[in-house]
């Protein structure tokens, strides 16, 4: 407000106030290139490829010679991209246009990438993305693909070609865990060293394999052992004692042995019942008292 108390037009506060760009919605660069891929042009802001590719933006930081028509500013003399599919042109685009356009990049809005995605576009957009360097879509890429449902053979090519170690770790793993041998198209992905090494290493594990069952089997066979000897200990037990109250002895015969015993426990018995029932009648006398 000015002295007068009115507010200031905002013409004025922003001749007051330094300007400055806006860090994220102030394009240095909006400039239009065109590409041909395969026999396709395509007419795209140079932005996105600049900011997220170090290829690109290579390429255009390169000053145009003298006199000569610059690349790209014409279909006439588009910029030629070799070996680049239009599918895989169109993934990239789609990435960065999706985003411009404010539409969701995924179903949870985290993941930074269009959803769903098929694996075998996934797949395109991490190839086009190692080629052009475009490194955040590449690893975001490589965490949304699961190595584990991409076939054998592409997991051990990509995983070399890219560097992705753990592609290769869990392709080797299923290698060696698995029952079959290796088929004529694993053994030209692996190389003859790999192979070699992969024999060698399947080996190491069969063997390995085979010393702990048999060190199974022996303690199986040491605790069948030990349960034989016990139960035979046992068996002598028993008929030591039996042959203690039922064999002859200086008391007298088998028989007036066992009728001994029987009387003792009746005579236990007897006095049980006389103690429960002296028991249940005090209880009953002192009740009276009591009441």
């Amino acid at each position: 407000m000015d002295s007068d108390g009115m507010d200031k037009p905002a013409s004025i506060l922003s001749e007051e106030v330094p300007k400055e760009r806006h860090s994220t919605f102030y394009f240095k660069d909006d400039l239009m290139v065109i590409f041909l891929v395969e026999n396709q042009l395509f007419k795209v802001h140079r932005h996105y490829l600049i900011q997220d590719s170090k290829v690109f933006r290579d390429m255009f930081s390169v000053p145009p010679v003298e006199g000569a028509e610059v690349e790209g500013m014409s279909g006439d003399g588009p910029i030629y991209l070799p070996d680049v599919s239009v599918k895989e042109f169109e993934l990239l685009l789609n990435h960065f246009y999706k985003i411009m356009r404010g539409e969701p990049c995924s179903d949870t809005n985290k993941s930074g990438i269009m959803a769903p995605l098929p694996q075998e576009e996934k797949l395109s957009l991490l190839g086009i993305a190692h080629r052009f360097v475009f490194d955040g879509i590449f690893q975001l890429m490589v965490k949304e693909l699961e190595p584990g449902k991409i076939p054998l053979i592409t997991r051990i090519r990509l995983g070399e070609k890219y560097g992705l170690q753990g592609w290769l770790f869990s392709a080797y793993e299923t290698l060696l865990n698995r029952h079959e041998s290796l088929g004529l198209d694993e053994a030209a992905a692996l190389g003859p060293d790999r192979v070699i090494c992969f024999i060698k290493a399947r080996d190491y594990i069969h063997r390995e394999r085979l010393e702990t069952a048999q060190a199974d089997l022996q303690h199986e066979r040491n605790r069948v052992k030990s349960r034989a000897a016990n139960k035979s200990r046992e068996t002598s037990l028993v008929r030591g004692a039996h042959n203690k109250y039922s064999g002859t002895n200086n008391h007298g015969s088998g028989g007036e042995n066992v009728l001994r015993l029987t009387g003792a426990i009746i005579i236990r018995v007897v006095y049980f019942v006389l103690f429960i029932y002296e028991t249940n009648v005090f209880c009953e006398n002192a009740t009276r008292v009591i009441l």
